[in-house]
């Protein structure tokens, strides 16, 4: 027997001092409960009782009457503890103590939540469902609802059934999640049906056979379950109860459908204060989880991971992901995982603020450490992306009514953001019609400060010169639709005329100091100006794809 024991000890905060001190101790008696069978991790529920979980490694319950099993000696000290050869059926429970802070407080294990490797057992903040980890080879993720709150007596029992992304890297494949309902009991109906195995013992043992439940017993009751024939002998099996989901709990999970190929469970926990997610440890990624066969088929992580779990409808997960990656891993190191990382996570703790608290237990770093991991999440920095037209200074202004007057043109951007590329579109538009008469790129723009200056000519008429600032990607990938961040629009005459609502007027002179030529007549219109805008349209594409291919 892996023998089991719990001490109570009374703690109290010595504030001058700074420190917790010890003011009292004592060793449980657990006779109440016939013993304990390996008590591991524990957590508290959320109406104050302790809740441990007796980690039963003993997977072949047909062997535990067989002297020659390598582990018989654990059941000839129970059989020394008890005074009779021990059951079963009495170990691998979660045990709750009620009365916590009495100096004697009660036991109760509770048969509801099935019998196999227990890590924890999580209660969720509705005080009903509960999440349990089985620590072990080949192993099934469950989940218990309780009739009613605060109450872990009476339930229902189920297994998951995971569905694997279409990637196979663990350190990124996640998994969704199904629930098989098991059963539906109480502590007291499956006490009846332990008791039914009292007073076997070794004498009863023969090579072959089987003094307790059987394979043959958990098939007849799988298919009953599922109303089919699992074992092809044309026959559907059934049973006349549920013993079987409570008492081969493993074997019962993964005979209807349930994932079973866990590799060292390790401990789930929550934090209502930080309730968005659960959280569970895996010490190993390998075997049947690697073995590309069933449900989980993932790459090895030989350091482990600890994986997160959302939830739908309040407190049913239907989600789980990786997320504290360990290793890497080197198998010809003295110690195999990076002491730099994560290596054999077991116990884990969900700190208010969502942090979590991994403690080691592995021999693949030195010494076991504790690490405090919290999520990296990428700062917001706050930008207001501008762009200025800095100055525009005519540098050429011929007489002649026909040729174009040449510009240099200035701008300026500040307020970018750190490690962003972005682009300008700076075009002159005719102010009556908004025609493009001109269109100039500024490219790969990455810090503030930065001028752009651009010779530019035109003929003469009223123009509005527009900017406008993207980033860089956004443009190459939906010019349509692109955000602008930023944008300067600045009125300007070309000539010696005058503008009125976007129409411009040459004055001439020494014919009629009264007499104008309206550039709206059409005899005086500047050739060039009346574009079309699907051929600016197409313009404007061609630019842009000779832009981003230089």
């Amino acid at each position: 027997m892996r023998r089991a024991g719990i001490t109570k000890i009374d703690i109290q905060w010595d504030s001058s001092a700074e420190q917790w001190d010890v003011i009292s101790s004592q060793i449980l008696n657990l006779s109440s409960i016939n013993g304990g069978w390996v008590l591991c991790f524990g957590t508290v529920s959320p109406w104050g009782s302790p809740l441990f979980s007796e980690e039963l490694y003993f997977d072949d319950t047909e062997d535990w009457n067989n002297v020659n099993y390598r582990y018989h000696q654990g059941q000839q000290l129970l059989a020394s503890y008890l005074g009779s050869y021990p059951n079963p059926y009495d170990y691998g429970f979660i045990v709750e103590m009620e009365d916590s802070d009495t100096n004697n407080p009660d036991l109760i294990r509770h048969y509801t939540m099935g019998r196999y490797s227990h890590e924890n057992a999580q209660v969720m903040p509705d005080n009903k469902t509960v999440y349990l980890s089985d620590d072990g080879y080949d192993t099934v993720l469950y989940k218990f609802v309780a009739d009613a709150p605060d109450d872990l007596s009476k339930g229902t029992l189920y297994a998951a059934k995971l569905i694997q992304d279409s990637t196979t890297d663990s350190s990124t494949t996640g998994f969704d999640v199904e629930w098989i309902e098991l059963a539906s009991s109480s502590n007291a109906e499956i006490l009846n049906w332990i008791d039914d195995y009292d007073g076997i013992t070794t004498d009863d043992y023969i090579q072959g056979e089987n003094s307790y439940i059987t394979d043959n017993e958990i098939n007849d009751w799988a298919e009953g379950r599922l109303n089919q024939d699992l074992n092809n002998d044309g026959i559907i099996g059934y049973s006349l109860d549920d013993r079987v989901a409570f008492l081969e709990t493993r074997k019962a999970a993964a005979a209807i459908g349930a994932t079973n190929e866990w590799n060292k469970m390790e401990g789930v926990v929550f934090n209502q204060n930080a309730p968005e997610y659960v959280y569970m440890a895996m010490s190993n990624i390998d075997r049947a989880m690697t073995d590309g066969q069933g449900d989980i088929d993932v790459s090895d992580n030989f350091c482990g991971i600890v994986y997160r779990m959302t939830m739908v409808d309040e407190w049913d997960i239907n989600r789980i992901e990786p997320v504290i990656i360990g290793g890497p891993y080197t198998s010809s190191a003295q110690y195999e995982c990076n002491n730099n990382n994560l290596a054999g996570p077991d116990n884990i703790l969900v700190l208010n603020d969502g942090s979590i608290l991994v403690g080691e237990d592995t021999r693949k770093h030195e010494y076991n450490t504790v690490w405090l991991w919290r999520e990296y999440i990428e700062p917001v920095i706050e930008v207001d992306e501008q762009i200025q037209l800095k100055s525009m200074s005519v540098i050429n202004q011929p007489q002649d009514l026909s040729s174009s007057w040449t510009y240099n043109l200035q701008s300026e951007v500040s307020d970018l953001a750190i490690d962003t590329s972005y682009t300008a579109l700076i075009v002159a538009k005719n102010a009556s019609t908004e025609e493009w008469s001109g269109m100039w790129w500024w490219n790969d723009i990455q810090s503030d400060s930065v001028q752009y200056q651009q010779s530019i000519a035109l003929e003469r008429g009223c123009y509005i010169i527009e900017g406008s600032l993207y980033e860089k990607n956004d443009l190459n990938s939906n010019s349509a639709d692109a955000i602008v961040l930023d944008q300067f629009q600045q009125e300007l005459i070309v000539g010696s005329g005058t503008c009125d609502d976007g129409i411009y007027t040459e004055v001439v002179e020494n014919i009629d100091e009264n007499s104008t030529v309206s550039d709206g007549d059409e005899d005086t219109s500047v050739p060039g100006f009346g574009v079309v805008l699907c051929f600016i349209s197409v313009l404007l594409a061609t630019l842009r794809k000779e832009a981003i291919d230089s």
